[in-house]
């Protein structure tokens, strides 16, 4: 069996991760296709082939090295959908009042840490989302922000204590956006911080010491094969259900090297949940359209009701006064909408 394995638990003995109730047969009476679908890509993310590709391509850390070298550098702390977005500590009088809130949590999709395979090496705290909606209904870079400013806040307790701010290490929380399969938008792009110097220059800040969050947001596109981009290319392949499993595990093996038969089980459950979201769209778009149909049917029909009624009441000699109360009260309007009316179809 090949050493491209998933991540695991909090750093359990073997190379695979353990999933609580993650399984398609435990959690198919539990969630939708799409909640599924969501789920399987998740899973697939999770392997450490594909994290480091995700790495090599999006952090500066890891861009000059091989994909071999960059899998021994992800740890075993990895977690999936577990661990918490809102989880705020208080300490009052030197640990003397310690408490939490933990209700309503929002869970990172995928955790770890990783080190750089450099002669002096440092720790990286890692986030990777799979984000179904690229426009969310609220700007995602500060959903990407405060994730990022979570896990640095997370640290104290773990990495530094008390006032040791120069132990915080670097965080990355990349999101990866498939709701873009039906365009060819496709983008990387990276959010960090940036030394300005407003008056005079201030060498003595080095960037090791400021430069310690960043988000990067990824669009797949719908075509692949069109990408100057590999990482961009990879993840089209591997996420979206467009392509059959025998073309996506061919590219996978062929341009990817990737060849674990573990991957292409998740891509060939991955393949049947995805058309069921894509059916399961088609037909919420088809019952939509039906109900605006029956909607506009119903509104042309009460103006063609309204209309008769002022053209035979006209035609029997009846003032316009009776006609704007025998509206109102016929029609539920007030009498503003009963004099457009009348001023619509009198003529």
């Amino acid at each position: 069996m090949s050493d491209i394995t998933r991540l695991e638990f909090f750093g359990d003995a073997d190379d695979t991760i353990k999933y609580k109730n993650t399984s398609i047969s435990n959690s198919i009476d539990i969630f939708g296709a799409e909640a599924r679908y969501d789920e399987q890509c998740k899973r697939l993310l999770s392997y450490k082939e594909i994290l480091a590709w995700i790495l090599k391509e999006c952090t500066s850390e890891y861009k000059e090295y091989d994909i071999h070298t960059i899998m021994g550098c992800i740890g075993k702390d990895v977690s999936v959908s577990k661990v918490a977005v809102h989880q705020f500590e208080r300490v009052v009088n030197e640990d003397t009042e310690d408490g939490s809130v933990t209700e309503g949590l929002v869970k990172y999709d995928i955790k770890f840490t990783a080190i750089t395979p450099n002669d002096e090496p440092i720790q990286l705290i890692i986030n990777v989302e799979n984000q179904n909606k690229y426009s969310p209904g609220y700007p995602l870079i500060k959903r990407g922000i405060y994730y990022a400013c979570r896990l640095i806040s997370a640290e104290h307790g773990t990495v530094f204590t008390d006032e040791e701010y120069g132990k915080i290490v670097k965080v990355y929380t990349i999101w990866v956006c498939t709701d873009n399969f039906e365009t060819n938008v496709s983008a990387i792009t990276e959010f960090s911080f940036e030394k300005k110097d407003i008056f005079g220059t201030s060498n003595r800040i080095m960037k090791q010491n400021y430069d310690l969050a960043t988000v990067i947001i990824i669009r797949l596109p719908k075509d692949p094969d069109n990408q100057e981009s590999a990482l961009i290319r990879m993840l089209t392949y591997l996420l979206s259900h467009k392509f059959s499993v025998e073309k996506r595990k061919e590219v996978l093996s062929r341009d990817y090297n990737i060849g674990m038969q573990e991957v292409y089980k998740e891509v060939d459950s991955m393949s049947g949940l995805g058309e069921a979201v894509y059916q399961e769209g088609i037909e919420k778009g088809i019952e939509k359209g039906i109900e605006k149909g029956i909607e506009r049917g119903i509104e042309k029909g009460r103006e063609e009701g309204i209309q008769a009624l002022i053209i035979d009441n006209l035609e029997e000699g009846f003032s316009k006064e009776k006609i704007i109360l025998k509206l109102q009260k016929r029609f539920s309007l007030t009498k503003e909408q009963s004099e457009k009316y009348y001023q619509r179809f009198s003529k």
